[in-house]
């Protein structure tokens, strides 16, 4: 991927909609700063948790 900046690549593995080996491919492609958060219960709607918090944390303090 030709991205400089930060990504963040968010994903559940039991979407129906949009199959998670896309991305999982999209996130081993990356440039480096990558960041992922893949959960394994949520289906195409993501549940807002501690942790989809925390990702989101780290992603947004790596920005600058």
């Amino acid at each position: 991927m030709n991205i400089e900046s930060p990504i963040l690549i968010m994903h559940r593995r039991k979407d129906k909609i949009a199959p998670f080996w896309m991305e999982k491919k999209m996130y081993e492609l990356a440039n480096e700063p990558k960041y992922s958060y893949f959960t394994e219960s949520d289906n195409h709607m993501m549940e807002y948790n501690e942790n989809l918090v925390e990702t989101l944390k780290e992603y947004l303090k790596n920005l600058n």
